[in-house]
């Protein structure tokens, strides 16, 4: 049976490759965008969250009535308008359980939320670990700290919900191009310039596909874990580490990929060492399989003849 989809923020990267595969399993979906739609074969509704006056999110779960809704929506990491993020990452999640609770009482609310919410130490964070993201002094601070104050509106305001964390998400957009990130990485590395990356910080990158598929998983009736789940690679590598396994998919010179240390780097030296998420309990509910940094890299690149 179709399962009545909305997805807040599918216009973004994960929003719109989730749209997209929901679509093809056969959902009835719906999703919202802030400014342009996307080619999808679902309906979609302009809906600015920043603009709480203007009730478009409130119309658009009213005429819906969803079962399960994702919420993907989320400001740049770093923007400065702090304002927009207590909009976007927590306003609309108060909102949209609001009309939830008049509409759809029993609808499942997944909210898409990030390793950025740590901050006081150092990981890898398993799922239970207490976000602190105040002890944040870098430029994720402010979404740290908003990303958080959504998790907890979600987890105490609405019994059937699920925060899904992930990070450092890379992949094949909808329009079938690489994500941003990745994408500079490979034109770089492609083109014989030296890609320095942090030999310093542990991190446990994520595929989308893999991410998508997790969160598909998690929408269907017989899926009844609820709390916090991370989605994420089983094992942490450098930022270093995982470019140059890059490099060696694409058959360039590892030496290209040169070492850095965040201490150099302004946005980020004041930033943990060790973001790595702990997917350990996650996977032993899922059975969407949790990608390693290689195979992620080898799935990505499968159709490349280098």
């Amino acid at each position: 049976m179709p399962t009545k989809i909305l997805v807040i923020g599918g216009s973004g990267f994960i929003g719109a490759r989730l749209t997209q595969s929901a679509v093809e399993e056969g959902h009835d979906v719906t999703y919202t965008y802030a400014r342009y739609s996307k080619a999808l074969d679902a309906t979609a509704y302009l809906v600015d969250l920043t603009k709480s006056e203007d009730a478009a999110l409130e119309q658009c779960l009213f005429n819906q009535r969803p079962q399960v809704v994702f919420h993907c929506a989320v400001p740049p990491p770093t923007y400065p308008d702090a304002t927009a993020h207590q909009q976007i990452s927590t306003g609309s999640v108060e909102r949209t359980l609001t009309t939830l609770a008049k509409v759809a009482p029993d609808a499942l609310f997944v909210y898409l939320s990030t390793n950025a919410v740590f901050g006081g130490r150092d990981g890898p964070f398993c799922e239970d670990d207490k976000p602190d993201p105040e002890a944040r002094t870098d430029a994720y601070r402010t979404y740290g700290q908003t990303k958080a104050a959504g998790e907890e509106i979600a987890l105490t305001q609405w019994p059937n919900s699920l925060v899904i964390r992930t990070a450092n998400v890379d992949g094949y957009t909808i329009d079938g191009t690489l994500s941003p990130r990745i994408g500079a990485f490979v034109e770089k590395l492609q083109r014989g310039e030296p890609l320095p990356r942090f030999v310093d910080r542990q991190i446990t990158p994520t595929l989308v596909d893999t991410l998508v598929a997790a969160m598909l998983e998690v929408a269907q009736p017989a899926f009844d874990t609820r709390g916090v789940l991370h989605i994420a690679a089983p094992n942490a590598v450098t930022d270093h580490e995982q470019a140059r396994l890059l490099a060696v998919r694409l058959g360039v010179d590892e030496g290209l990929v040169e070492r850095d240390s965040m201490a150099n780097s302004p946005m980020m030296k004041a930033s943990i060492r060790n973001a790595a998420l702990d997917v350990s309990l996650t996977q032993s509910v899922l059975q969407t399989r949790l990608l390693s940094v290689e195979e992620q890299i080898e799935q990505l690149f499968s159709g490349w003849v280098c």
